[in-house]
């Protein structure tokens, strides 16, 4: 019987190297080291794992197991704005993640960046904000997109009718393009339907919150901060745990002190490291500091994650034209061009002329990723996918992929020392 003919990406010593990308790195690196290059990263919610960022998908009940799907949109927001801040949004995400600072692979990457004699965009999925507040410094304004968003800001959102003109539009450009048309008389149509119901957070600006109007709003969102700097209750552990914290609060005013003890792995607060502000009994300095460490050691295996939100009598509104508020987070039904915090424009020509791909911690389950991954097979350019096990992206004739195994916060670091002995 003739022996089955193997690839070389299936050749058993090309299989080790792709699943364990032991010797990827250095080859990374020298596209990193090459002055004309273009590498794009890709960052997903892996990367924000070790920071502590909460992921929603650990109990039963966690949001990307329920109905976000039909949620998380502008056509279910505008069903009942108020009722979509208070029954959905607000008890599935914290208002902003001001408690969490960058982990070893934010930093790798912004060092990596200053470092590298070529060009180095960042493209993150996340809507964390970390990526802005590494202790290195490095050009973000220009060379990040966050693509998805960012918590702690928020958009207008055009009429219903104004919206599907400009999707109409919006089509009829890119179908143009495809084509090499002209798409200037589309182009000054789609600004001139704009004008008529225009407002500058629907798409130019983003609101932040201490522009949120009305007044009594505002306070409800943010705890009564007067710039608007939220201070969100996250819980975060067993179920156990979130019954011990209800006992201690039902007996706070009988015994202070026990219900603190009791209480340790109670809360977090996701604006501060240390809670200045909270709903449980006083806890001693030693007591906050075992709740942030037992609360960072237990936040990957967390059995689900609840939010304390506040109850809204009416939406927040635009302070310009008083219409309802939406998170500046991409619905699903939106596209990447519906706001132009997500720099579609951008990041397309990012994708367009990359010489390499570098994902890390994600899933490959949206669309800026499919679109890189097509980007990557249509000119046959490297793909680095720095990921968990369960995250490996297989190699084809076509995708020229290199699995890098093991946690993003550590391969990260590993390239940087890498790159830094050849630059």
């Amino acid at each position: 019987m003739p022996k089955r003919k193997t690839s070389a990406a299936t050749q058993p010593g090309n299989r080790r190297r792709s699943i364990r990308g032991a010797n990827s790195l250095p080859t990374l690196a020298e596209i990193l080291n090459r002055p004309s290059a273009l590498t794009v990263f890709i960052t997903g919610a892996g990367l924000s794992a070790a920071s502590g960022i909460p992921t929603f998908r650990h109990s039963p009940d966690a949001v990307w197991k329920g109905d976000v799907w039909t949620s998380a949109t502008r056509s279910a927001w505008r069903k009942g704005s108020v009722g979509w801040w208070n029954d959905f949004w607000l008890k599935s995400f914290p208002l902003q993640f001001d408690g969490y600072v960058p982990n070893s692979g934010h930093e790798a990457i912004a060092r990596i960046s200053n470092m590298s004699r070529g060009r180095v965009k960042v493209l993150t999925q996340n809507v964390d904000g970390l990526h802005q507040k590494t202790n290195e410094s490095w050009n973000h304004e220009e060379n990040l997109v966050e693509a998805h968003g960012r918590l702690g800001l928020y958009k207008c959102v055009p009429t219903e009718e104004q919206e599907s003109d400009d999707d109409d539009l919006q089509q009829g450009i890119e179908d143009a393009e495809s084509k090499n048309e002209d798409v200037s008389a589309l182009e000054d149509e789609k600004r001139r339907r704009r004008k008529a119901t225009w407002c500058k957070y629907a798409d130019e600006r983003s609101i932040a919150p201490r522009e949120i109007v009305p007044e009594k709003v505002r306070k409800l969102m943010f705890c009564g901060e007067e710039e608007g700097e939220g201070k969100v209750i996250v819980k975060m552990g067993t179920s156990e745990d979130v019954q011990r914290d209800a006992d201690a609060d039902a007996d706070a005013d009988a015994d202070a002190d026990a219900d603190a003890d009791s209480d340790v792995q109670g809360g977090v607060n996701a604006a501060v490291a240390v809670p200045e502000k909270t709903p449980y009994a006083p806890m001693s300095e030693r007591q906050q500091m075992k709740m942030i460490l037992d609360m960072m050691e237990q936040e990957r295996d967390a059995d689900f994650v609840e939010v304390e939100a506040p109850i809204l009598p009416c939406s927040p509104l635009c302070p310009s034209c008083n219409r309802p508020l939406l998170p500046q987070a991409l619905m699903f039904d939106e596209s990447y061009s519906s706001h132009s915090f997500y720099q579609f424009d951008k990041f397309r020509e990012w994708f367009k002329e990359a010489d390499a791909f570098v994902f890390m911690g994600t899933s490959f389950a949206v669309t800026v990723t499919d679109m890189a991954v097509k980007e990557a097979k249509k000119r046959r350019i490297p793909v680095f996918n720095f990921n968990l096990e369960s995250g490996r992206l297989e190699p084809s004739h076509s995708l020229n992929v290199e699995n890098v195994v093991g946690k993003a916060e550590e391969t990260l670091v590993q390239l940087e020392s890498i790159l830094s002995s050849i630059v």
